[in-house]
């Protein structure tokens, strides 16, 4: 049984990331259960998500965001 945390959302903690960084988000179905890189809700499997890669020089994996945090991040930007 999947459960839906969108209606017991954790507040975000720090401000909302931005996408100026020229990198382009990919929506992504997960495979494994993850977390929200920005609320830290649960995605659970075959639940879209978006993946945004990270800037740096030694980051490899891109960080996931839930539908409602990248709808905001998108909204900043």
């Amino acid at each position: 049984m999947k459960t839906n945390n969108s209606t017991s959302m954790s507040k975000p903690k720090g401000p909302t990331p931005s996408l100026i960084s020229g990198k382009k988000p990919k929506r992504v179905t997960v495979i494994r259960q993850s977390k929200c890189a920005r609320c830290k809700n649960s995605i659970m499997p075959d639940e879209d998500c978006f993946s945004v890669p990270q800037t740096g020089w030694n980051i490899l994996s891109p960080k996931k965001y839930c539908r409602i945090c990248f709808n905001k991040i998108i909204d900043k930007t």
